[in-house]
């Protein structure tokens, strides 16, 4: 999708199958339509969801060197 941001969701490699965890599933992408969607489920009020940074956007700025 054109509005892929951010984030990342790891399977375990060695997670059992009993887990449900999929490596086909795991999503390694968040799009805004996602985070709409997973917040909603999870009855996370509009005021408390986090905005995702734009593609070129840093998440965290360093600090320069010595």
């Amino acid at each position: 999708s054109s509005n892929e941001l951010m984030g990342t969701r790891v399977a375990h490699p060695t997670a059992r199958v009993r887990d449900n965890v999929q490596l086909e599933t795991a999503v390694n992408t968040i799009t805004h339509e996602y985070l709409l969607e997973i917040t909603s489920e999870y009855g996370i009020s509009e005021a408390l969801r986090p905005e995702l940074p734009g593609p070129g956007d840093r998440i965290v700025d360093f600090s320069e060197g010595k």
